[in-house]
């Protein structure tokens, strides 16, 4: 790709504003064919770029000038292009073919050709119009061939200043339209037994500034940090790198991008058929320091044996603002830096979601099985970032429907079967976040729920939660996890039909009947609120509630724990409590009552 860009630098800026990064690199001459062979002990390397007319208009380049830039010698005039202008510029074709070989092996030959690229309206570097007409890929993995790309404005000037290859204007330029009216027709691949489609592409604008430092720099830096890698490295050039680092994400912005329908058949290397398609795929707009969210839409994989289906799943957006405000917050950035603080570059991610999950496809561990599975909806939300950490996180998911294998040998699989159920649907809710004025962790919602089944909630308040517990520093990060303390815990369980399920077969086990076995397991439960309370007021209330949910009179039970002292439960405490529960009397208040 290195070479296409530098065989059609009006082709590639229209669909990778990235693309002309590499044009500084001079390795052509003003003729209609142009070669730049390069050999190494270990590999081969030779492009040709060929050239038959250029046609100017009114061009303040000449044609013999534009041939040597298209060609690939674009240092020695990225001024003058900069300054184009002219009524316009048509090149009917650019072919170029490039031939690799690896260790003297079999020459692989790759030729690219762009057909009809036009600029139109050119003043002072700023195309009103460009267009590419086609191109086409030809290489021993198969042929591309693309549709017509053109947008409504190129800038080359701006494309040139991006990359440090001729002078910006201003300290602090201003980010400015590099092309507006993006729009791509799409493009098919071909290959041995593989056909794909690949639908049209647009965006309204991408904007952009010069970087503040150029990847012939970067690289020279690279270089330099490569050749120090058992030494220390060189303070200048991991400045540079960094500098690279935190100014890249922010020199970019764009309007949302969408991508048409992909569709894909052929044969896999089984022999087998199979197709892939795709109903489209969004993407946000780009924004200084944050990388828009993602969202693929009607995802279907079918094979002979098996498919998977995906209604949409969207990868959210990635706010890289506070790895970025620590690099530049850092006095000094070297290995040892990254080593201790590499959790404040971690970019604060906001997490993903999908729709209509459908898997059926063969269990490698079984033979004849099969892995079944269907998920109606799926989301995980991080948010409020702190080193590293999110601080809010919500997640759920509905529909999870399953069917239980048919031979398996967990136990819970096996007495699920036995009273009757084949399939698992279930849901869950989890919802937690960081209190900071508070000092507290808070998980609002905790909950696990069957269909016809039941359902389990949690909710529970910690104490002591400082700021500490997301440093950096392990060794502060551990000391305060240690002085976290449990201020209440709720429990709330619902039987929503497996008790009534459940209960004949375990007084079957008893040679019970199903009733009175149901009553003696709720004299137990209340016998043990007694015992490890005490005879309270508290205590019967609790096994009051406790007996009536497991003899059936009510259908859910709640259960309230409460720290005595405000602060909370210690851990230690809590430990020794798993050792012996008769602590937690003295240590909290236990209620329990009937919601329903």
């Amino acid at each position: 790709m290195l070479n296409i860009s530098k065989a059609a630098l009006l082709a590639a800026v229209l669909s990778l504003a990235a693309a002309p990064a590499v044009l500084a690199q001079d390795s052509s001459s003003s003729s209609a064919e142009a070669s730049a062979p390069v050999t190494t002990t270990r590999a081969s390397f030779d492009s040709r770029v060929s050239i038959p007319t250029v046609t100017a208009v009114d061009s303040s380049m000449d044609e013999v000038t534009l041939r040597e830039v298209l060609s690939g010698n674009l240092a020695a005039h990225a001024s003058e292009l900069s300054a184009l202008s002219a009524t316009s510029i048509t090149v009917p074709e650019i072919t170029l073919t490039i031939t690799t070989s690896e260790n003297g092996g079999t020459p692989q030959v790759t030729e690219m050709s762009y057909k009809d690229l036009v600029l139109r309206d050119v003043k002072n570097g700023i195309a009103a119009s460009a267009s590419v007409g086609s191109a086409v890929s030809k290489s021993p993995e198969g042929t591309f061939t693309f549709g017509k790309m053109s947008t409504g404005l190129l800038d080359i000037g701006g494309i040139l200043a991006l990359y440090a290859m001729v002078p910006s204007t201003g300290s602090e330029p201003p980010l400015k339209p590099i092309y507006r009216n993006f729009t791509w027709d799409g493009a098919k691949f071909e290959a041995d037994g593989v056909s794909c489609d690949i639908g049209r592409i647009a965006t309204d604008e991408f904007d952009a500034r010069p970087l503040k430092v150029s990847f012939k720099e970067l690289t020279d830096a690279a270089n330099e940090l490569e050749a120090a890698k058992d030494g220390a490295p060189p303070a200048a050039a991991m400045g540079k790198v960094v500098t690279f680092l935190t100014d890249i994400f922010q020199a970019f912005k764009s309007t949302p991008t969408t991508v048409g329908a992909i569709d894909c058949s052929g044969t896999g290397k089984d022999g087998k058929p199979f197709a892939l398609t795709l109903g489209g795929v969004e993407m946000g707009g780009f924004s200084p320091g944050s990388y828009p969210a993602v969202t693929i839409n009607d995802l279907k994989i079918a094979a002979s044996d098996g498919s998977v289906g995906l209604k949409s799943a969207t990868f959210k957006a990635i706010d890289f603002g506070q790895p970025l405000d620590a690099l530049k917050a850092a006095s000094g950035v070297d290995p040892a830096w990254f080593d201790k603080n590499w959790r404040k570059i971690i970019p604060a991610w906001g997490g993903m979601s999908l729709t209509g999950l459908a898997v059926d496809v063969p269990d490698p561990e079984q033979q004849s099985g099969r892995v079944q599975l269907n998920v109606a909806d799926f989301d995980l939300t991080l948010g409020d970032y702190l080193n590293g950490i999110p601080t809010k996180i919500s997640s759920s998911a509905h529909g999870v429907d399953m069917p239980l294998p048919p031979d398996s040998d967990d136990d819970t699989a096996k007495m699920l079967k036995a009273i009757g159920i084949s399939k698992i649907n279930a849901s869950y809710e989890f919802t937690a976040s960081w209190d900071k004025a508070g000092q507290a962790i808070r998980i609002d919602n905790l909950s696990v729920s069957g269909a016809d089944l039941g359902s389990f909630a949690l909710a529970a308040v910690a104490g002591n939660a400082t700021e500490q517990l997301f440093a950096v520093d392990p060794d502060l990060q551990q000391a305060a996890s240690m002085g976290v303390t449990v201020k209440s815990i709720t429990f709330t369980i619902t039987d929503s039909g497996l008790g009534d399920k459940l209960v004949p077969l375990l007084a079957a086990e008893q040679n019970a009947d199903p009733a009175t076995f149901r009553t003696q397991m709720a004299g137990v439960a209340e016998g043990a609120a007694l015992q490890m309370l005490g005879s309270t007021d508290a205590a019967r209330a609790l096994g009051a509630a406790v007996g009536d949910f497991m003899s059936g009179k009510t259908k859910s039970v709640r259960i309230d724990v409460t720290a005595k002292d405000p602060n909370g439960i210690s851990v230690p405490q809590l430990m020794q409590a798993s050792d012996d529960p008769t602590v937690l009397a003295s240590a909290v208040d236990i209620t329990g009552s009937s919601p329903n």
